[in-house]
């Protein structure tokens, strides 16, 4: 999901200099058609020198979007219509002014409806997450950072798991840890497994020994499921719904991707964000703002650098599920959950590409 993000302040001061008549020419546009309120809402970027060194170097066209390739001049022929802009996520979390361009619509999250995700089934496609679940006394905490493995940014999985280790034994609470089929992190499970031998649930595996077999079997263990640190760490490299897992769970440690965070208001639960790139940083600020989740986490707090020790780690990390645990951050993340679950994002966007086409 995209996140929309205004433009620099300099921006416009900036274009003016660069492109004066092609400033004038948006400034004063009809109805309907391309204007500044376009770019300084979502065109931006398409101005800037990255883009305009691609524009020339591989599509062979002017510097500038909106000007003839050969004169640089403002295009005098064919000015495009302003385009649908559909956005994928709440009006109930992010601002959406008045000063927006018609042509803009928050259409709320893009969910699959409930019926189509075949909820009722779970338990039996996933037997050992739904009997760690069930045996849970509450529910447990779930942490995952999605695609941040294959992408390079866990360098210490298992400094991770130690991370976690110390706090499902300060918390004495269960935990569910995501793996994402990222590698190394499940390497590093399978070693603490080898280390752990009550880690080992004989509904899972028969012998520790199978672990040694062969990556294959290793990968199938923890694909069904393999538990660590006294059974208090559930290890889990499948996918599953996040709309049917974050409802039972009572707290969502992840790195602020768009569809993680949806999933999570969607579920009313609270919050613990870790950003790495790009929006993650804003949906963990946002959550912050609103009140579902503490400020955000910095990466040395879920991944200690090198071989340093993880007690400033886990201090940090602690405090903030203490901050997130909070009764008034999780009324506010039920209050949130409500709310978006009465929107339907995907029925909104359909109906106004259908009024759009007039279909």
């Amino acid at each position: 999901m995209f996140t929309h993000l205004r433009a620099p302040a300099s921006f416009e001061t900036r274009f003016m200099k660069s492109h004066p008549l092609l400033y004038d020419k948006l400034k004063r546009q009809s109805p309907g058609k391309v204007g500044w309120d376009d770019v300084i809402h979502w065109m931006w970027p398409l101005f800037t020198v990255r883009w305009a060194e691609w524009r020339m170097k591989h599509l062979h066209l002017s510097s500038c979007p909106l000007t003839d390739p050969v004169t640089e001049l403002p295009m005098i022929y064919d000015w495009p219509t302003k385009p649908l802009v559909l956005y994928g996520f709440s009006k109930h979390v992010v601002e959406c002014p008045s000063y927006w361009p018609n042509n803009v619509h928050a259409c709320g999250f893009w969910f699959l409806k409930a019926s189509l995700l075949h909820f009722d089934s779970q338990p039996t496609a996933y037997p050992e997450l739904s009997a760690f679940l069930d045996k849970s006394k509450d529910p447990p905490i779930f942490i995952g950072l999605s695609s941040m493995g294959s992408m390079g940014f866990i360098d210490n999985p298992s400094g991770l798991l130690r991370v976690l280790e110390g706090v499902v034994k300060t918390v004495n609470q269960n935990m569910i840890l995501f793996t994402s089929a990222y590698a190394p992190l499940e390497t590093a499970v399978i070693a603490a497994a080898k280390q752990d031998q009550k880690a080992l649930s004989t509904e899972l595996i028969e012998v520790n020994s199978e672990l040694n077999v062969n990556k294959s079997i290793n990968e199938n263990v923890l694909q069904r499921g393999l538990q660590l640190f006294g059974n208090k760490l559930f290890c889990f490299s499948g996918t599953v719904p996040y709309l049917w897992l974050f409802p039972k769970c009572c707290l969502v440690i992840h790195h602020g991707g768009s569809g993680t965070t949806a999933a999570a208001l969607h579920s009313g639960v609270p919050q613990v964000i870790c950003p790495f790139i790009l929006d993650q940083f804003y949906w963990a600020e946002r959550m912050a703002w609103i009140g579902v989740s503490p400020p955000p986490l910095k990466r040395e707090c879920l991944i200690p650098p090198g071989s340093s020790e993880t007690h400033a780690s886990l201090n940090d990390l602690l405090h903030a599920i203490e901050e997130a645990s909070h009764p008034k951050v999780r009324s506010c993340a039920e209050d949130y959950g409500k709310r978006i679950r009465e929107e339907d994002g995907v029925g909104f966007a359909v109906e106004t590409i259908c009024r759009i086409m007039s279909i």
